[in-house]
């Protein structure tokens, strides 16, 4: 798991939305959210298929998503 030092409120809501998600997805999302790197270059970094960054960050932001929905 990736781990921050920020402490604000915001940052402590969003870590425990990334933390739901599996190791894999956490590094794609965060490294498209919060760094912008694109499909391509995660692909790269992580030495995975384009198709499966694809599909991770798709499968990470649906269930951050759902996280949000269900907490309201």
């Amino acid at each position: 798991m990736l781990v921050h030092t920020d402490n604000t409120a915001a940052h402590l809501d969003a870590e425990k939305l990334i933390a739901t998600l599996t190791t894999i997805q956490q590094q794609v999302f965060v490294y498209t959210e919060f760094y912008g790197y694109s499909q391509t270059e995660i692909a790269d970094k992580l030495h995975i298929p384009l198709g499966s960054v694809k599909n991770l960050y798709d499968a990470g932001a649906l269930l951050v998503i759902v996280v949000v929905i269900l907490s309201d």
